[in-house]
């Protein structure tokens, strides 16, 4: 399975903004959460309810984190961004690279006196976080600083505009707790550093949180956890729990190689054999074995029809069976039977 994964791999070596085409969004997940990330390994595009071409979305989505809004219908919301203080010039030197088999993307960039790396990813064994890997050689104060910032004001479909609040509960040197509000949601969101070397800490920057890296190299895993507000506190036991960053990286990979399994189809063809891996990887990213309410037709990227219905996995529902991802499809069942009384 790896070697076929890996002829998909997505591949970068030019840095080129002069339109979004040149660049696409690149999509993972873990089936709770998900979202995409830019050309810099970024969510620097603001929340956009039409998600077209030019405006796709950047945004980390997850599966309580919505809005019973218009005509009755549940609106999946963005949670929250990372994102640069300032675009920085165009880097020196670039690659980025999204490894569908480990379902990472690593993002490396240069500028005159600074070397940057961006890896992210989900794992399987904790489905509220998305982690990023910083690492980085010489003057971070030479570029401008990465940011996290919830989204609480946009417009969501059906021309609702959405006015929320996001609260900084509590921030430390390595650790910070949000409430955030927006519709009927209430989301709560806990921060996580761990640091390998160098110096970081979570920085109050208004009602966003600045990440502060200092010293000339360093190494550092910021863990995004959230969930319904009712849970944070649980949710930040568990996130605290963590404290190695290889050995988190190293079960992300290996538990993602596992749902994948072992089975596959090979084509001559690389195009052929890319889009198939493609298809089998971005449906993995957004359906999970757990009976919780499925993801949009789009997946957690927050881009064009943003609601579930039956009828939209319908067409998911064979692949799924066909790929033998069985458990997937009896908990997509299992939820809508739990959901809709006419099921039962």
């Amino acid at each position: 399975m790896k070697d076929i994964m890996e002829r998909s791999k997505i591949v970068r070596d030019k840095f080129d903004i002069s339109s979004p085409q040149k660049m696409p969004l690149l999509y993972s997940g873990n089936g709770q959460m998900g979202g995409c990330v830019d050309m810099y390994g970024l969510m620097n595009t603001p929340f956009n309810h039409k998600g077209l071409w030019d405006t796709a979305n950047t945004a980390i989505h997850h599966h309580e984190h919505w809005h019973r809004g218009r005509y009755g219908l549940d609106y999946f919301l963005p949670v929250a961004r990372f994102l640069w203080e300032e675009e920085p010039p165009a880097p020196l030197e670039y690659s980025q690279v999204h490894d569908l088999y480990n379902s990472s993307v690593k993002t490396k960039m240069t500028w005159h006196s600074v070397e940057l790396s961006i890896e992210s990813f989900y794992s399987l064994a904790h489905m509220d976080t998305y982690a990023t890997v910083i690492s980085y050689r010489g003057d971070m104060g030479k570029i401008p600083g990465i940011m996290l910032s919830a989204e609480t004001d946009y417009i969501a479909p059906y021309k609702q505009m959405i006015n929320g609040n996001s609260e900084i509960l509590n921030i430390m040197r390595d650790s910070a707790s949000l409430k955030l509000s927006a519709g009927t949601a209430c989301t709560g969101v806990f921060l996580r550093s761990i640091s390998k070397s160098g110096d970081f800490e979570f920085k109050a920057r208004n009602k966003s949180i600045l990440l502060n890296f200092s010293g000339c190299e360093g190494e550092h895993m910021i863990l995004f956890s959230c969930g319904s507000f009712d849970r944070l506190d649980s949710i930040a036991s568990e996130t605290r729990a963590v404290d190695d960053i290889g050995k988190y990286r190293e079960e992300a990979f290996r538990l993602w190689h596992e749902r994948l399994g072992t089975s596959y189809i090979s084509f001559e063809d690389d195009n052929i054999q890319k889009l198939w891996c493609r298809s089998l990887y971005y449906v993995l990213c957004s359906y999970t074995n757990k009976p919780i309410s499925p993801s949009a037709p789009t997946g957690w990227t927050g881009n064009g029809w943003g609601f579930n219905f039956p009828q939209d996995v319908s067409f998911i529902h064979p692949a799924l069976l066909r790929l033998g991802y069985f458990d997937i499809a009896k908990a997509i069942a299992e939820f809508y039977r739990s959901f809709i009384p006419e099921m039962k």
